[in-house]
């Protein structure tokens, strides 16, 4: 269940979803990232947008479009995980990173 969009900030999150926003397509590429929060991550000049605990019923975190087709993903140890969303501007960011504590 996407998380419902309620506000201004770059991002919503419920108990098993995070969505954030993007550079709209037609202005360009974003970068995704999901990285493993035991390895180094280079988030030098990104904000920290989100951190929170999600879900994951499946082992599975996946990263995925608007239109539900999954473009990464990261299998993680248990039923649940901290997550942060690293992003480079607040406003349509065209890179974001995914840290995930597995």
């Amino acid at each position: 269940m996407l998380a419902e969009w309620s506000s201004t900030k770059s991002y919503e999150a419920n108990d098993i979803c995070i969505s954030v926003a993007t550079l709209p397509d037609i202005d360009g590429e974003t970068t995704i990232e999901i990285l493993n929060a035991n390895k180094p991550i280079n988030n030098r000049n990104m904000v920290l947008a989100y951190e929170g605990p999600m879900e994951t019923p499946t082992g599975k975190v996946s990263v995925s479009t608007s239109h539900s087709l999954d473009i990464i993903g990261m299998d993680v140890l248990s039923n649940s995980c901290l997550v942060q969303v690293w992003i480079n501007r607040l406003m349509d960011p065209d890179h974001i990173i995914f840290v995930v504590q597995i």
